[in-house]
């Protein structure tokens, strides 16, 4: 199974809020038997040499960080349609929808359940019998207009705050499928002065890893629209207590990235306990590697400092290097 079979079972998988466990279980299912088959034997994280990297290196662990911190400002960034919204919510608040929302209650129905439960907190009788003191339901539509121009103001100003503050909900870790990518040492592994860790993630699916999940980025040329899912973090923000219609949203978009980052190869572990936006601390995830791998421009006396910390784990060790006599730009690991 490639990326873009992946992408497809990934983005048509909706779990609204309120499911239960078990169909929670049934309709992930696509995706656990699909990140089986994908996933690699190892999987790498490039490393600079500085204390906080050596430091995690040392005590086996891996800093997960919000997507704010990296380089791509479209990483886990939400896109949505704001003109679709603003006409959904006009087509909520017109005058046709209030005179037929006063008719139905004139019959003697209660105000529909769907919108009762949007916020409980709301007097929901007084807001019935004002309506129904309406004589003319079109009377109301100048107090409509300036209304909607309030929400579509408002719209504007939040969406991107939302948008940029759901960056900042869960935390991720990142891995590369290969060793000898070129590009991955110069990003992000200080020019090849740094160092990669090889990583054996195969014992999870037996042994999960708590509150984290591991699944591979899809990369295409378009961004992905979860205008629904900002639709409800908007009404939530502004005190509409809906239900989120896709609890998968988050996830979804975390996953998807621009195709010119696809030399990535890139797979993302993220950790999916509740998250407060303002905290910018990192999560510490315990995982101890299987190999290290010196950058071809490492120093030596840094190397020998890893060298004596992966000896003491009975680490593999490699240094990577350039191939003198190969046809093609590529590193060559060797054994150290």
């Amino acid at each position: 199974m490639n990326r873009s079979e992946f992408a497809k079972i990934l983005n048509s998988i909706i779990i609204p809020q309120g499911t239960s466990v078990e169909e929670i279980n049934r309709r992930v299912r696509p995706i656990s038997e699909a990140v089986f088959q994908m996933m690699p034997r190892s999987l790498f994280r490039y490393r600079a040499c500085n204390d906080r990297s050596i430091d995690a290196f040392e005590k086996d662990i891996i800093y997960a960080v919000t997507a704010d911190k990296y380089n791509d400002p479209y990483d886990t960034l939400v896109k949505c349609d704001t003109d679709g919204i603003k006409a959904f919510l006009r087509q909520v608040l017109s005058v046709e929808t209030l005179a037929n929302l006063k008719a139905y209650i004139a019959q003697g129905n209660s105000m529909p359940e769907e919108i009762v439960h949007s916020n409980p907190n709301v007097l929901w009788d007084q807001i019935s019998s004002k309506l129904l003191e309406i004589k003319d339901v079109s009377s109301l539509e100048e107090k409509i207009e300036e209304t909607l121009q309030q929400v579509s103001t408002s719209i504007d100003i939040f969406l991107p705050i939302i948008a940029e503050s759901a960056r900042r909900f869960s935390t991720y870790a990142c891995f590369c499928e290969s060793v000898d990518n070129m590009l991955m040492w110069s990003h992000y592994a200080d020019s090849h002065r740094g160092f990669a860790l090889e990583y054996d993630f195969r014992q999870t699916f037996s042994s999960p890893i708590e509150n984290t999940v591991l699944l591979p980025v899809v990369y295409s040329e378009d961004r992905l629209d979860v205008s629904a899912f900002m639709m409800w973090a908007y009404l939530w923000f502004n005190g509409t207590h809906v239900s989120n219609p896709d609890t998968m949203a988050h996830i979804k978009v975390a996953l998807n990235k621009s195709i010119t980052w696809a030399y990535e190869k890139e797979w993302r572990m993220i950790n999916a306990l509740p998250r407060n936006p303002f905290d910018q601390t990192a999560f510490a995830i315990e995982y101890k590697p299987v190999a290290i791998y010196y950058g071809s421009k490492m120093p030596l006396d840094v190397k020998m400092r890893l060298h004596e910390i992966a000896n003491r784990k009975g680490l593999r060790e490699y240094s990577m290097a350039v191939d003198y006599y190969s046809p093609k730009y590529e590193m060559k690991a060797k054994p150290f």
